[in-house]
Protein backbone atom coordinates (compact mmCIF):
# COMPACT_ATOMS: atom_id res chain seq x y z
CA UNK A 1 0.00 0.00 0.00
CA UNK A 2 1.13 3.48 -0.78
CA UNK A 3 0.93 5.95 1.43
CA UNK A 4 -0.54 9.65 0.04
CA UNK A 5 0.50 13.39 1.48
CA UNK A 6 -2.50 15.77 1.65
CA UNK A 7 -1.28 19.80 1.41
CA UNK A 8 -2.67 21.70 3.89
CA UNK A 9 -4.03 24.70 2.53
CA UNK A 10 -4.28 28.06 4.18
CA UNK A 11 -6.13 31.37 3.41
CA UNK A 12 -3.66 34.16 2.38
CA UNK A 13 -3.96 36.66 5.60
CA UNK A 14 -6.47 39.44 5.92
CA UNK A 15 -3.69 42.16 5.16
CA UNK A 16 -3.19 40.24 1.92
CA UNK A 17 -6.82 40.11 0.78
CA UNK A 18 -7.88 42.82 -2.22
CA UNK A 19 -9.78 45.89 -1.62
CA UNK A 20 -13.02 46.78 -3.03
CA UNK A 21 -12.12 50.43 -5.20
CA UNK A 22 -14.34 51.97 -7.49
CA UNK A 23 -13.28 51.83 -10.59
CA UNK A 24 -13.12 55.30 -12.74
CA UNK A 25 -15.19 56.66 -15.14
CA UNK A 26 -13.72 55.16 -18.57
CA UNK A 27 -16.55 57.13 -20.68
CA UNK A 28 -18.89 60.46 -19.93
CA UNK A 29 -22.04 59.54 -18.44
CA UNK A 30 -25.00 59.26 -21.41
CA UNK A 31 -27.28 60.34 -18.61
CA UNK A 32 -28.67 63.71 -18.91
CA UNK A 33 -30.72 63.90 -15.49
CA UNK A 34 -30.64 64.48 -12.18
CA UNK A 35 -26.72 63.54 -10.33
CA UNK A 36 -27.29 61.48 -7.61
CA UNK A 37 -24.67 60.35 -4.92
CA UNK A 38 -24.91 56.67 -3.72
CA UNK A 39 -25.50 56.06 -0.01
CA UNK A 40 -25.39 52.99 2.23
CA UNK A 41 -27.51 50.39 1.19
CA UNK A 42 -28.70 52.11 -2.11
CA UNK A 43 -29.39 49.42 -4.86
CA UNK A 44 -29.85 50.44 -9.29
CA UNK A 45 -33.31 48.91 -8.49
CA UNK A 46 -34.31 51.16 -5.85
CA UNK A 47 -33.26 54.09 -7.34
CA UNK A 48 -34.64 53.03 -10.43
CA UNK A 49 -38.29 52.95 -8.29
CA UNK A 50 -37.77 55.96 -6.12
CA UNK A 51 -36.83 58.20 -9.16
CA UNK A 52 -39.75 56.58 -10.72
CA UNK A 53 -36.84 55.37 -13.85
CA UNK A 54 -38.53 54.36 -17.26
CA UNK A 55 -37.05 50.99 -17.64
CA UNK A 56 -35.65 50.31 -14.72
CA UNK A 57 -32.44 49.75 -13.59
CA UNK A 58 -31.83 48.35 -16.83
CA UNK A 59 -31.77 51.90 -18.43
CA UNK A 60 -30.41 53.58 -15.49
CA UNK A 61 -27.23 51.03 -15.66
CA UNK A 62 -27.30 52.12 -19.28
CA UNK A 63 -27.04 55.81 -19.11
CA UNK A 64 -24.19 55.57 -16.42
CA UNK A 65 -21.98 52.89 -18.10
CA UNK A 66 -18.31 54.88 -18.16
CA UNK A 67 -19.59 55.17 -14.07
CA UNK A 68 -21.08 51.67 -13.70
CA UNK A 69 -18.91 48.53 -14.98
CA UNK A 70 -21.03 46.32 -13.02
CA UNK A 71 -24.58 46.84 -12.16
CA UNK A 72 -24.24 44.71 -8.75
CA UNK A 73 -21.21 46.79 -7.38
CA UNK A 74 -21.74 50.52 -7.17
CA UNK A 75 -20.21 52.35 -3.96
CA UNK A 76 -20.97 54.90 -1.67
CA UNK A 77 -19.94 58.54 -3.12
CA UNK A 78 -20.29 57.13 -7.08
CA UNK A 79 -22.02 59.95 -8.74
CA UNK A 80 -24.99 58.21 -11.08
CA UNK A 81 -27.12 60.02 -13.20
CA UNK A 82 -30.68 59.82 -13.89
CA UNK A 83 -31.91 58.90 -18.03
Amino acid sequence: MSSTKVAKVTAAPKSMAPKAVAPKAVAANTGTGKALTIKSGDTLSQLAVTYRVNGGWPALFAANRGTIANPDLIFVGQVVHLP
